[in-house]
């Protein structure tokens, strides 16, 4: 009953229960309604069932209906069998009432018991809300975001839907920020290596709290960095040293369970973070990206696909989706006829797996580590960039202008064409400093003569290289043989090969003669002119094709 000033009403108080609701499982709630219902009299238990899905976070409570006169509310979470306690409060939600935030630890049916503060004097009116809310795709470690090494990152998202999944410490230790995070909270994946260096600095709308852990199943043992410092709306800052190669996880947290979280932003940088000189060709590439099986594939498809989708989250010109290694393969081996667009591509996504296979520390199945520094010099014509990282940058923006303009157009044409040399002498190791000293495989690694033409050629006619190149000698270092090969364009040239020692002196002519356009190969067997094996030491192979004289080194072993 209640009462109306004036006169007295006999009809129920309006509410959306149902008779027998006092007893679990009680009635149905809707989520996402809204549910009129009472304390009434003092010690009366209201019981409602919903369903939810595993991990979405369970948001529930009671507030007051606007209406009649407050309650003083506790609720209880109970699992499916009614009576295992999952959680409860009394004053979390507005004022007197109640509000719960936890993830569900199942996928199937939940109760809500809901009751007076006191059992002998809490009665009135209540209105109950309910959802299960889908937290972010990186509320856990199992699905954290990846953050590709020695690549600058930002994001920005919520954690009003994060459930409360870790805590860097409990209340008494203060842990590795000096304080406990019982908020939503998000995970970020690092792959770093000893020595890696990053500067993060993390903002939220609720007061933030950052910190990094090794074990996700026990952060508060492994955090190895962590901070808390200021409030609410302030950033928190963390540099962070890895002391030796591994998988650590950055975690966004907030610091009260009084509040679901808010909007973040998050930058983290590399300040300090190493990768191997040791580039490849786009011709390496476009063999990686057959998957023949045979002994020119390097890496396999899983590996593949991680370069892949390493090049689609570098550069902001390829936006590849899920279709990552597909794509890479179309750009590193674009159908005929070739044009400078083309070529400019497949060179600056080479030039990207170099990077990203040795940002993400993969090794080739024969033991040669590959990798491009971000730092390595460069000085190109027609190009401004001074180092590895400026160049990407630059081609990035370039390719992305570039697009769709008509290839008639000599300055277009020319456009293309200082971005693939630059990033051609880029993925030979020509031009940017110490380079890896090759492959560590003793395996003869002979080239077809489609794999070199793939190497060689650099515009539209892809049968006929294009200018003199020459390549590694293959295998280096070797023991009974190795092969050195070279190109030459349209009209012919004549070729001297020679072998020559440390000391200068020639060992070997192994070839004088004029030759025509196109791939050649040539082997040596480790001997000299009167055919004596040579002793195991560095010798170089100089070739003057057309009056362009090449050197390149090969080493002996026995």
């Amino acid at each position: 009953n209640y009462i109306v000033v004036g006169e007295c009403n006999d009809d129920p108080i309006p509410s959306d229960e149902v008779a027998d609701n006092e007893t679990c499982p009680g009635q149905e709630y809707v989520l996402d309604t809204e549910f009129q219902g009472s304390i009434s009299p003092a010690g009366d238990v209201d019981w409602v069932f919903f369903d939810c899905n595993q991990g979405d976070l369970i948001s529930i409570g009671t507030s007051q209906d606007g209406i009649f006169p407050t309650v003083d509310t506790v609720i209880e979470l109970y699992e499916d069998d009614c009576t295992t306690l999952i959680d409860i409060d009394d004053d979390g939600g507005p004022g007197l009432y109640s509000q719960i935030d936890v993830a569900a630890p199942y996928t199937g049916t939940y109760h809500l018991k809901i009751r007076g503060f006191s059992s002998t004097s809490s009665a009135g009116q209540y209105q109950l809300f309910g959802s299960c809310l889908t937290p972010p795709s990186n509320d856990v470690c199992e699905t954290a975001t990846p953050i590709t090494r020695c690549v600058d990152f930002t994001d920005a998202g919520s954690t009003a839907l994060a459930n409360n999944d870790y805590t860097p410490s409990d209340a008494v230790t203060g842990g590795c920020t000096g304080f406990y995070a019982q908020g939503g909270d998000v995970v970020y994946e690092l792959n770093m290596k000893a020595g890696d260096a990053v500067h993060i600095e993390y903002t939220n709308g609720a007061d933030a709290s950052v910190y990094i852990v090794t074990d996700c199943n026990d952060p508060q043992n492994t955090c190895v960095a962590g901070a808390d410092d200021t409030f609410t709306g302030q950033a928190e800052i963390l540099d962070f040293v890895a002391a030796s190669d591994g998988t650590y996880y950055l975690i966004l947290d907030t610091f009260s369970a009084f509040t679901l979280g808010s909007s973040f932003t998050v930058s983290v940088d590399w300040t300090t973070c190493e990768t191997p000189n040791c580039p490849r060709s786009k011709g390496f590439w476009g063999r990686q990206a057959l998957q023949r099986g045979n002994g020119s594939t390097k890496f396999n498809q899983a590996a593949m696909d991680q370069i892949a989708a390493c090049v689609d989250d570098v550069s902001e010109f390829f936006d590849w989706g899920d279709s990552d290694f597909g794509e890479f393969q179309v750009t590193v081996l674009p159908s005929n006829p070739m044009d400078a667009r083309k070529n400019a591509k497949r060179q600056y996504a080479a030039a990207l797996a170099n990077f990203c296979t040795g940002a993400i520390g993969l090794i080739a199945n024969n033991g040669a580590e590959i990798g491009l520094s971000l730092s390595a010099p460069v000085s190109c014509s027609g190009v401004a960039a001074t180092n590895v990282g400026e160049l990407f940058a630059e081609a990035d923006a370039a390719l992305a202008a570039l697009e769709g303009q008509d290839l008639s157009d000599p300055a277009v044409k020319d456009a293309y064409n200082d971005i693939k040399n630059c990033l051609d002498d880029v993925n030979n190791g020509i031009g940017i400093g110490p380079v890896c000293t090759d492959i560590t495989s003793g395996a003869l690694e002979i080239y077809t003569d489609e794999d070199l033409l793939a190497i060689a050629t650099d515009v539209e006619d892809a049968n006929i290289p294009t200018r003199v190149a020459v390549f590694p000698a293959r295998p280096s270092p070797f023991k009974s043989s190795t092969l050195f090969s070279y190109a030459i364009p349209t009209g012919g040239a004549f070729v001297e090969l020679e072998v020559f020692n440390l000391a200068g002196r020639r060992v070997r002519t192994l070839q004088s003669s004029t030759m025509p356009a196109g791939i050649h190969q040539v082997t040596w067997d480790g001997k000299n002119q009167a055919g004596v094996s040579v002793p195991a030491s560095v010798y170089f192979f100089r070739a003057n094709i057309g009056g362009e004289a090449h050197i390149t080194r090969v080493v002996r072993m026995r």
